[in-house]
């Protein structure tokens, strides 16, 4: 008859009572996790499967590192060149391109305040070039100076590291005074495990820019793809005024003096290629060509075992003089 309802079969009956039985299950594990929540969980890294040991008591060894007034905020997590973009999508190619071996991160917080907390990123770059090079090209301009006995500074929420292959940052949720000294107190402890390099000085080619109107914070090592070609890579640069324009320096030691007179070809070529418009004249350095690219003059020369040259001068005198300066600085330096 309409409106009359068939009769539950054991079967339906049985699968209701299992139904609200899970139900009921799910709620009392609901409830347990609230009343067992720690907060202190939220982001909480957890260390991934089948991650490689580091040595004990070394600079990636953040597990067994003791700072006296921070607690750590769940254990240390690991990466390698397959897995860094999980942790820093987007630059993961900055440091792959410099040398980068491992990262290790992990985060610590203020024992009176689990809200002050910090995060440390050690990267491994293999080497001290590639080291300074993710460094130079992190580099905030607004940073002072730390004294703790190596290359460090700090700028507003962030502090930055570097000795000898590692690289290191310290990135804050907060800039109060006392997260500030918690951030430094991890610095002194990390740089005790980690010893300083007996050659302290920086990068011999960085002696090598014409002192004159250089911004000597501005000194980088650019790794690939600099300035855009993909042939270009491992090149010092640094950012000049001259004479009241804007120039780039650069220059970069290859192996031989024949990679050097190949790769200032190649370049050359790819300005070319780009739209640049060849400029011969008066006045341009042994073997050097000039070439105007989007209303700025790029000058490039090899001498000896150095590609070297301007990028993105705003006047061609700009890119004659600055060049002209390099070149003399080469002049006499060790192949």
């Amino acid at each position: 008859m309409p409106g009359t309802k068939a009769p539950k079969s054991p079967a339906q009956t049985l699968s209701g009572a299992v139904i609200l039985l899970l139900l009921v299950v799910i709620g009392l594990g609901i409830l347990y996790k609230q009343a067992h929540y720690d907060p202190l969980s939220w982001g909480r890294p957890t260390p991934p499967a089948g991650a490689a040991a580091v040595p004990a008591g070394g600079p990636l060894d953040l597990a067994g590192l003791k700072v006296e007034g921070l607690t750590p905020l769940g254990p240390p997590e690991q990466f390698n060149p397959q897995t860094l973009s999980d942790k820093i999508d987007g630059k993961a190619e900055l440091y792959l391109s410099a040398g980068f071996k491992a990262l290790v991160t992990r985060r610590y917080h203020l024992p009176a305040n689990p809200q002050a907390w910090f995060e440390t990123y050690v990267f491994d770059q293999g080497q001290d070039q590639g080291a300074y090079s993710v460094f130079s090209v992190q580099r905030r301009n607004q940073g002072h100076s730390l004294d703790l006995g190596a290359v460090a500074y700090l700028n507003g929420t962030s502090l930055f590291i570097m000795r000898g292959p590692y690289y290191v940052e310290v990135i804050a949720a907060g800039d109060s005074p006392e997260l500030q000294a918690g951030m430094q107190a991890w610095a002194k402890a990390w740089l005790a495990t980690t010893p300083a390099p007996a050659k302290q000085a920086g990068p011999v080619e960085l002696e090598l820019f014409p002192p004159e109107g250089l911004d000597r914070s501005s000194l980088s090592l650019l790794a690939a793809n600099v300035f855009g070609c993909d042939k270009l890579d491992q090149v010092y640069a640094g950012s000049y005024q001259v004479n009241g324009q804007e120039a780039t320096g650069f220059l970069s030691r290859r192996a031989d003096a024949a990679q050097a007179q190949a790769l200032a070809h190649t370049y050359v070529e790819f300005l070319l290629g780009a739209g640049g418009q060849e400029k011969p004249g008066q006045g341009l350095p042994p073997g050097a060509r000039m070439v105007r690219i989007m209303d700025t003059y790029e000058l490039v020369f090899s001498q000896g075992a150095f590609l070297a040259g301007v990028h993105g001068a705003e006047t061609r005198e700009a890119a004659l003089d600055l060049g002209q300066r390099i070149h003399q600085r080469l002049t006499g330096a060790k192949p």
